[in-house]
C-alpha cells in the first residue's frame, strides 16, 4: 500500500511535465475521414489505462475521442507498452498520441500541440514508513523519478 504526502508543497520542486495531444503526421488533410491512428499505454491512471476487454481507456484518451468528435474525425487507439507506442509514432505508423510528457529530446522529432494539462510529480511511500514526511526528509537519499525516459 502506498500513501501520498504532502503534494501541494512539493509538487514544483519534484518535477512537472507538460502533457499534450502530439501530432507528427502533416499529411492529414481537413478532408479526410479515415480515423487518426493513435495508440495508448496500458497503465498510466487516471490518464491511460485498458479496459478488461482490451480497449484503450482514461481522461486522456476520452480527451482525445471528444475533441476530434468534435470536428468530425475519429481515432482508433492500439494498446501497448511505452516504449513500443512512443517508436510507432516515431516511425510514422501511428499519428497522435493521447498522452506525452515533453522533454527537450522528444521535442527534437516530435511536433507538440499546446499542453491541455501540465502535471507535477508526487512521493510515493509506504504505509506506515514515517521516515519521509516533508522535502526535507529528501536530504540525502536517493529518488527515482519516473520508470521511463522522461526519468530525471
Amino acid at each position: 500500500m502506498t500513501e501520498w504526502i504532502d503534494r501541494s508543497s512539493m509538487a514544483a520542486r519534484v518535477v512537472g511535465l507538460a502533457l499534450a495531444f502530439l501530432v507528427v503526421s502533416t499529411t492529414t488533410v481537413a478532408h479526410d475521414t479515415a480515423p487518426i491512428q493513435s495508440a495508448s499505454e496500458y497503465d498510466y491512471p487516471p490518464f491511460a489505462l485498458v479496459t478488461p476487454d482490451g480497449q484503450a481507456d482514461g481522461f486522456s484518451v476520452e480527451l482525445m475521442r471528444a475533441a476530434l468528435r468534435t470536428v468530425g474525425r475519429e481515432v482508433q487507439f492500439q494498446v501497448g507498452p511505452w516504449h513500443e507506442i512512443k517508436q510507432a509514432l516515431a516511425d510514422g505508423r501511428i499519428q497522435a498520441l493521447p498522452l506525452v510528457a515533453r522533454n527537450a529530446q522528444r521535442q527534437e522529432i516530435f511536433d507538440f500541440s499546446a499542453p491541455y494539462i501540465y502535471t507535477h510529480g508526487a512521493l510515493v511511500v509506504r504505509k506506515g514508513d514515517a521516515r519521509i514526511r516533508r522535502v526535507e526528509d529528501l536530504r540525502g537519499k536517493t529518488l527515482v523519478v519516473m520508470q521511463s525516459d522522461t526519468a530525471e
